[in-house]
């Protein structure tokens, strides 16, 4: 956090109601707020990579495909093999 003068006045909400209060009071809570902000937010990261990942194995074993994606190498190579010559 920015240094600041810990005797300066500054409002803090408590339960809906806005008190004044001074930044050396309030500083820890705000300081203890952004931390939890960082965790619930890494938490959400790894809640989301792991979604992710359990959506490509659930596209890959019913073979599923998005409209759009690129379709997998595998499919390309059994299609020109199985080419009809006229």
């Amino acid at each position: 956090m920015v240094t600041i003068n810990l005797v300066h006045p500054c409002c803090h909400s408590c339960a809906g109601v806005l008190v004044e209060r001074t930044v050396g009071e309030v500083l820890p809570a705000v300081e203890k707020n952004a931390e939890m902000l960082k965790q619930t937010l890494t938490k959400f990261k790894e809640q989301i990579d792991a979604k992710r990942k359990e959506i490509a194995a659930f596209q890959t074993k019913y073979k599923i495909r998005i409209k759009g994606q690129d379709e997998p190498k595998e499919e390309e190579t059994e299609t020109k093999k199985g080419g009809v010559l006229v």
